[in-house]
């Protein structure tokens, strides 16, 4: 990321949006859901536009949602901007959130850019189902993100990892049409043929440490490069569990990449219970959902930033404190939650957002 300094959340906005009406729901939005820390739509009201009753501002968010202005390509190359070097890689992580609140459900599944401990969303879509997605799904999203990227782009594209639900014989052949690198956890029931021995993969793997197989592996009909270990039963678990790998390329360092999926977790849960209240969202439309998830992604952007800003200021009082629990320590907080309180009490007391940078870390 570019070490400059933050400009205030209306210049921040200024490029999305058409129009200045359209940049003014925009602007509410993000101020509403960052102080209430909810996307539900009768919250986001209330905060929207004081001056205006609370059922006008709601059909006011509504009509923006449903109209969705915001250009997708625009904001990939925008985040890309932000938070890409051009010498560095891009490391994708692909997964899928799911909640219910009540008999509502929704289902959105994601592809990240892997940033620092956490990731920031570039594509999402709402499969409008329960359960996993399906595989021309998964091709869908991946090629609309791949459209939105420049050819220097693309060839910074490192690698893409992601969970053991997405897996499949078309889908792993697309990715290789596409010379996409791929590191993907296995189940451990998957047959694996190797060196003329065809059993369960998780015969390969009986040792505590990791290793990886010699040469490739014949598995989903193709052959891969196959790694892992058996991990430590699980407390009350009878039944081993394995972390098993496969790849399109030599795994010796493939524990390290995988582990870089887990950044996506880590957003997911920012956008619902640690930060933004997804799981509190009672809407069916899947275009509204997506919708909310642009506006969201934007304020999640905004707060990374501020977020690093703070950490390179060192303003550490919060998360010096620290307990002990068996011997280890564990943090109070975390950066983003103090960025968000931050700024939060910033956009309540209604001060400028281009004060000097320590103003905001005096306790």
């Amino acid at each position: 990321m570019q070490d400059t300094k933050i400009s205030k959340l209306e210049e921040y906005l200024f490029d999305f949006g058409k129009g200045n009406r359209e940049r003014k729901v925009l602007l509410g939005l993000v101020r509403s859901l960052l102080r209430s820390r909810s996307c539900q739509i009768h919250k986001l009201a209330e905060l929207f536009n004081p001056e205006v009753l609370s059922c006008s501002n709601a059909r006011r968010i509504r009509r923006y949602l449903d109209k969705n202005s915001i250009d997708e390509g625009q904001y990939v190359r925008w985040v890309l901007s932000q938070f890409v070097e051009d010498w560095q890689k891009i490391i994708l992580s692909m997964d899928r959130t799911e909640s219910k609140v009540g008999h509502e459900k929704m289902n959105v599944l994601c592809i990240g850019l892997s940033y620092d401990v956490g990731a920031i969303p570039l594509v999402w879509m709402s499969l409008e189902k329960n359960g996993p997605s399906y595989t021309h799904q998964r091709i869908a999203l991946l090629e609309r993100l791949l459209g939105h990227l420049s050819a220097k782009q693309r060839d910074q594209i490192w690698y893409l990892c992601a969970d053991r639900e997405f897996l499949g014989i078309d889908w792993l052949n697309w990715l290789d049409e596409q010379q996409l690198l791929y590191v993907i956890r296995v189940r451990q029931d998957i047959t694996l043929s190797y060196k003329g021995v065809k059993q369960r993969v998780s015969k390969f793997f009986e040792q505590k440490s990791y290793k990886c197989l010699k040469g490739q592996g014949l598995i989903y009909e193709k052959m891969h490069y196959v790694a892992g270990y058996r991990q430590k039963k699980a407390q009350g678990k009878k039944r081993a569990r394995y972390f098993i790998l496969l790849s399109n390329a030599p795994l010796q360092h493939g524990k390290i990449w995988y582990f870089e999926r887990w950044n996506i977790e880590v957003l997911f849960g920012h956008l619902k219970s640690k930060g933004f209240g997804l799981t509190d969202c009672r809407m069916r439309q899947g275009k509204r959902v997506e919708s909310l998830l642009q506006v969201m992604s934007l304020a999640y952007c905004w707060l990374t930033q501020w977020r690093e800003k703070l950490r390179k200021a060192r303003a550490n009082n919060r998360l010096k404190r620290l307990k002990a629990k068996r011997g280890t320590k564990i943090w109070l907080y975390s950066w983003f939650r103090v960025a968000l309180d931050l700024l939060a009490g910033q956009i309540a007391r209604k001060h400028p957002f281009n004060l000097d940078l320590f103003q905001f870390v005096r306790y």
